[in-house]
């Protein structure tokens, strides 16, 4: 697939292979058969899925600390604080993580790692299948001092490389969406959790089935609802303890501080505009309407017009705890 998008901004198609490919689910093969230029796709979904964009990167310490998650809001004003917060939310829900082994399933640039090893005194295993990753992981993690207390591995959470039974805790936050297998990843956590270990989960799920009908065209991530996940988790043999929304308190605060950053005018005249109408040829025609008011864009693109109603707001948010 050709993309005419060139510059300092790369292809969101090929981060994406990079980050997310999975061995038995591709964005090519998610992408297959459907007549969705890849330029729009790369200016629809970049802003929510570099992992080095802007705004993933907090400060902790005085120091870097890059996070992938959409934040806890409440009491939050920056994205970075509200996704410490959605850290310290998720770990809380641990009754002691002081001296627990804890492996970070989908770690990430190892944020998350580095908040639990410091703050709570846990000692982390991260768990990454993207080798470019587990390299910075390694040097942020050498940059906050914490070497000794957090190790990095390459490996998928759906093929774990580790003996059984030997976690206190599985904490995945905003990682299993990508997992292709989810119930083979709930089997592979039930199997390195010790007795009585707990899987800490918090992710986006699909409100309804009809939601992934509609957008199964446009989805990167193999999103399912939370009575599947639900499903999956009894069906791997681990007990459900805990399992609550927080939508009310993620999504609303995300979207204001979206659009106090990227107004969602503007960066829907750029994806009409500067992405789709370039691969398609039709920029000087099409790219008058780009330039008419949303309202009147809305019903002229049906695909805007589902954006703009609310592509990713129509989600649920959900935080578990299943025990071994």
């Amino acid at each position: 697939m050709q993309s005419a998008m060139n510059g300092p901004e790369t292809r969101f198609i090929d981060r994406v292979r990079e980050v997310y490919t999975h061995r038995d689910r591709t964005l090519e093969e998610l992408l297959e058969g459907r007549a969705l230029p890849t330029a729009f796709v790369d200016r629809l979904a970049a802003p929510f899925l570099d992992p080095m964009h802007r705004w993933s990167v907090a400060s902790y310490g005085g120091r870097p600390l890059p996070l992938i998650n959409l934040g806890y809001w409440p009491g939050a004003k920056e994205i970075g604080e509200a996704q410490v917060a959605l850290v310290h939310l998720l770990a809380g829900c641990a009754p002691d993580l002081a001296g627990a082994r804890v492996l970070d399933a989908g770690s990430g640039l190892a944020g998350a790692a580095i908040i639990l090893a410091s703050h709570y005194g846990a000692q982390v295993d991260c768990l990454n299948v993207v080798e470019q990753q587990v390299c910075w992981s390694k040097d942020l993690i050498r940059m906050h001092g914490l070497e000794d207390r957090v190790r990095v591995h390459l490996g998928s959470a759906c093929d774990m490389p580790f003996a059984d039974g030997v976690f206190d805790v599985v904490f995945c936050l905003e990682a299993a969406h990508c997992f292709a297998d989810k119930p083979r990843f709930l089997a592979e956590s039930r199997r390195v959790l010790r007795p009585g270990g707990r899987l800490l989960m918090a992710d986006a799920v699909a409100t309804s089935q009809n939601y992934l009908l509609r957008w199964e065209w446009l989805a990167q991530l193999p999103l399912v609802t939370w009575p599947d996940w639900r499903g999956f988790i009894l069906a791997s043999g681990l007990s459900l303890e805990e399992e609550r929304s927080i939508a009310g308190e993620v999504y609303p605060g995300f979207r204001q501080w979206m659009d106090r950053e990227q107004p969602r005018e503007r960066m829907l005249r750029r994806l009409v505009r500067r992405a789709w109408l370039e691969e398609s040829g039709w920029r000087r025609r099409i790219g008058r309407l780009a330039r008419l008011p949303l309202q009147l864009l809305s019903i002229v693109h049906p695909l805007v017009r589902r954006f703009g109603d609310g592509l990713l707001w129509k989600r649920d948010y959900f935080v578990c705890v299943a025990r071994k």
